[in-house]
């Protein structure tokens, strides 16, 4: 009986909430063209690791610039506004590069900014919807869910794009790809153009809210693991490097989206069923299991470079990843609600875990890479080991939060 009433807490039932799913994830399928495409093209056109990062540097930091501007509107109730503009802009910069076709080389930096401003602004949107739509109970099933679509999109989209572009219709090359992400986007825009409940509170006040999250010692380990983990898991490694060095092998994007695709199908039957059926209380003995997993996998890429290891590698990272992924947004965004007044907080909390998370984190992973001549493991070694080191930073700051979530 207990397990009844625990799945029934834990289901997604609404129209309006699968509706957003559906939506957030064409957006996913869109954004997949400019997070692994554009860095082979970049990659690909001038061999240069360091302009990659550099494209990458500038679009995190213009969306976490961007995620807090526009924070304010959204606490307003302007979140749908935001999010729809933010879709119509993402539109207007994926055409833009069709239409540059070739010469978006000579723009990467300009492409890179204007991203940067419309991703910030639907995640802003996009995350407080979901933290007022979903409750402390169903937040594990939503991230579950969330993450298998992503996983979904990760084998569709990567050998549809590599055919798009190894087959050169009309000799557009790359530019097929943007055009048929900016459809994607109009697409996301219509599916979730839904008349969802707004909770609207006055006055946007970031360092109030830091001052008074400082003081909990639990949201702090939170917010430091995320800037661990995006230094590590999701920085440079999954997102960049593995694509790049497989590519780098093959020489054929369609070859390279087939191995991606690959990884993801590995996944994602695991992150339905975790997401749906572990209970919280388990949670940390997965993100224990699945760090030092995770760090060994990172050592035997730097101790034993091949294809082969490639493989295995991205292979299995997909997996683990899940076993800390969902445990940490769900910690996360459950700890808000130990904040007095939490809905007054939770659009700073959001936007406030955006610096720890991108700014701090992820960025940082990137200057790293900057160290890094070229795709040789011999000069990309110390940085990938700061990173398996990361992740055990992460998973002990996890493990130490004593909060009942």
């Amino acid at each position: 009986m207990f397990w009844i009433t625990k799945m029934t807490e834990n289901n997604i039932s609404t129209i309006k909430l699968k509706r957003l799913l559906i939506s957030h994830n064409l957006l996913v399928a869109g954004r997949f063209f400019f997070e692994i495409f554009l860095s082979v093209f970049i990659w690909k056109q001038t061999g240069s690791l360091s302009l990659v990062a550099w494209f990458n540097i500038v679009y995190l930091m213009l969306h976490t610039i961007a995620f807090t501007g526009f924070a304010g509107l959204v606490k307003k109730g302007k979140v749908h506004l935001i999010r729809k503009s933010a879709l119509i802009g993402y539109t207007f910069v994926y055409f833009m590069t069709f239409l540059l076709g070739e010469n978006a080389i000579n723009h990467v930096l300009l492409i890179a900014f204007g991203i940067g401003v419309f991703n910030g602004m639907y995640w802003i949107s996009y995350q407080t919807l979901r933290f007022d739509l979903t409750h402390s109970r169903n937040r594990g099933n939503y991230t579950g869910i969330e993450n298998s679509g992503k996983l979904a999109i990760g084998i569709i989209m990567p050998p549809l794009g590599g055919a798009i572009v190894v087959a050169d219709y009309f000799g557009l090359g790359y530019s097929n790809i943007f055009l048929l992400g900016a459809f994607l986007f109009l697409l996301s825009y219509f599916i979730g153009n839904v008349n969802l409940p707004v909770h609207e509170t006055s006055g946007f006040h970031f360092w109030d809210t830091f001052r008074v999250i400082r003081k909990n010692k639990d949201i702090m380990k939170s917010m430091y693991a995320y800037i661990f983990s995006s230094f590590s898991r999701g920085g440079t490694i999954a997102r960049l490097l593995i694509p790049l060095l497989i590519f780098d092998v093959l020489k054929n994007e369609f070859h390279m989206g087939g191995w991606l695709s690959f990884f993801s199908v590995v996944a994602i039957f695991s992150s339905l069923t975790f997401g749906k059926l572990i209970d919280y209380k388990h949670y940390k003995g997965f993100i224990l299991a699945g760090g030092i997993i995770y760090f060994l996998l990172i050592l035997s890429l730097i101790c034993f470079p091949s294809f082969t290891v490639y493989i295995v590698f991205g292979a299995l990272i997909k997996v683990i990843e899940i076993f800390i992924a969902i445990p940490k947004r769900v910690i996360s965004e459950n700890l808000i609600h130990s904040i007095a007044d939490f809905k007054n907080h939770r659009v700073e909390y959001i936007a406030i875990r955006e610096w720890f998370n991108i700014a701090f984190g992820r960025v940082s992973s990137f200057i790293v890479l900057l160290t890094a001549g070229g795709l040789i493991m011999s000069q990309m070694s110390v940085a990938l080991f700061f990173m398996a080191l990361g992740i055990l930073a992460e998973i002990f700051l996890l493990r130490s939060i004593k909060t009942n979530i």
